[in-house]
């Protein structure tokens, strides 16, 4: 504590917001404990605050770690412990190591083994398992396997509990007897020494000849590592060329595809514009002149009888619902993206409009928005922000939703969540999800990744990482 403390001090005096961020995450972790909550919570929001001046990724992906932990670990926030967890996955998966990426997927595993949805905690530690792991192997397997065979106990799934408890049993094995051959190792070292100081003692005119031949030996071993390193720096630079021209014929292709996707995008907008027209002015002037008509009919009735003036009265209501209904569907079609005011003014003004009309109520959170993207991109992110909505309104019954859009770096995420019923994502069918395959190949068509996690009776959230490089 006194060194960090004195770590936190130079930064401070020097105003190195890298070491300010670096001092108050360590703070956050010798803190980490629930009656120190507040403390936690305070010095992780200061590494925050420092890291978004410096940019660190790696940092920031440790930081949404540690906030999701401590939600999780002190069961509040649930929906904040996702977003974190999820972010820390996102950013160990674009930015991080093979390590990095594994813990944070085990990490992502906690939050719904804290409220007993131990298959989804399988989910994410089976794709850890699927990371080949470098630094502390065999301990971080053996306690994935461990948390593993709990999981599938608690389902009852005797046969699966049984399998990952041979595994833990494996790699317990594995991490004793690689402690006990270190210390072997230790113990052959020092009897070898002691061997080494009575063989001197009684062969010290070997003592020349033996350092000439370990020179020799040392000299020959250097000139044939030297010799391999020259062979694979070339093998490399051959692969890096072959690899090269590959990706200069896919980038190609892309940009072929992407000046049709480009094209499609222009063509949509303004179909989407002359159907809102000609709702607005054909359609809708037609109802507007009926109605005019209809008013005239009912001041001229003197003739008409009691009924045939409630008839009249009902069939006006009727006409004057279909016209409030074809103007709702024309501002609903083209609250459109214009390329004078961006994205983030564009979906909190479609949210504005949803939340009026329907009886949901939408949050839009962005963080890093303050410069415009490309306009076909903006585009056709609003479209698919727009369609998401629109599942979230005809399925979910849902009361409350919240877009996060977020740009970091290189890359836009977006995250929608809703807390309706939500469904069992293995068990839909290509036919029933069409609305999201046809997001999700928009998605692939940007070079992104969807995910979708829902659970029935607690709600959906949507994953959309978007690269801008």
């Amino acid at each position: 504590k006194s060194q960090l403390a004195t770590f936190y001090n130079n930064a401070f005096a020097k105003d190195d917001y890298d070491g300010l961020s670096k001092a108050h995450l360590g703070f956050a972790a010798i803190n980490f404990m629930p009656e120190k909550a507040d403390t936690v919570i305070y010095h992780l929001k200061k590494a925050w605050e420092y890291n978004m001046k410096v940019g660190d990724t790696l940092r920031m992906e440790s930081i949404h770690s540690y906030f999701g932990i401590h939600y999780t670990f002190n069961n509040v926030k649930r929906d904040s412990a996702k977003y974190h967890l999820n972010e820390s996955v996102r950013l160990s998966k674009l930015f991080g190591d093979q390590d990095t990426f594994f813990m944070a997927l085990v990490n992502r595993a906690t939050l719904p083994r804290s409220y007993k949805n131990y298959r989804e905690a399988i989910t994410w530690m089976r794709k850890a398992d699927s990371i080949d792991v470098i630094g502390f192997r065999y301990n971080r397997k053996r306690n994935l396997y461990e948390k593993m065979s709990h999981d599938f106990k608690e389902l009852n799934d005797i046969e699966n509990a049984y399998k990952y408890l041979l595994k833990y049993k494996v790699y317990s094995d594995s991490v004793n007897i690689t402690g006990q051959n270190l210390n072997l190792s230790l113990l052959n070292i020092r009897e070898m020494k002691a061997a080494m100081s009575a063989s001197a003692r009684e062969s010290m005119r070997s003592h020349d000849r033996f350092i000439d031949m370990v020179f020799l030996l040392f000299v020959i071993g250097l000139l044939s590592l030297f010799i391999i390193s020259i062979l694979f720096v070339k093998r490399k630079i051959a692969r890096k060329n072959i690899k090269l021209e590959q990706q200069k014929i896919e980038n190609l292709l892309k940009d072929q595809e992407l000046n049709g996707i480009d094209a499609m995008i222009a063509g949509q907008e303004k179909e989407r514009q002359r159907i809102a027209n000609d709702l607005h002015d054909n359609l809708g002037s037609l109802l507007a002149t009926l109605k005019l008509h209809f008013q005239n009919l009912k001041i001229k009735k003197d003739r008409l009888k009691g009924e045939e003036d409630a008839i009249l009265d009902k069939t006006d209501n009727l006409i004057d619902e279909a016209y409030r209904k074809v103007r709702s569907m024309a501002h609903a079609k083209y609250a459109g993206l214009k390329a004078t005011e961006g994205l983030l003014p564009a979906v909190k003004n479609f949210a504005t409009k949803v939340s009026l009309v329907n009886k949901l109520v939408i949050h839009v959170e962005d963080h890093g928005l303050e410069e415009r993207l490309e306009n076909s991109l903006e585009i056709t992110l609003f479209r698919i922000i727009q369609e998401l909505v629109t599942n979230v309104i005809k399925h979910s019954q849902a009361s409350e939703s919240t877009i996060h859009l977020t740009h970091h770096k290189n890359v836009i995420n977006i995250l929608i969540e809703d807390d309706g019923i939500g469904f069992n994502t293995e068990e839909m069918s290509k036919k029933d999800g069409m609305g999201l395959y046809s997001i999700r190949k928009r998605v692939e068509n940007l070079n992104g990744t969807m995910t979708v996690e829902s659970i029935t009776q607690q709600g959906t959230s949507v994953i959309i990482d978007i690269p801008l490089i």
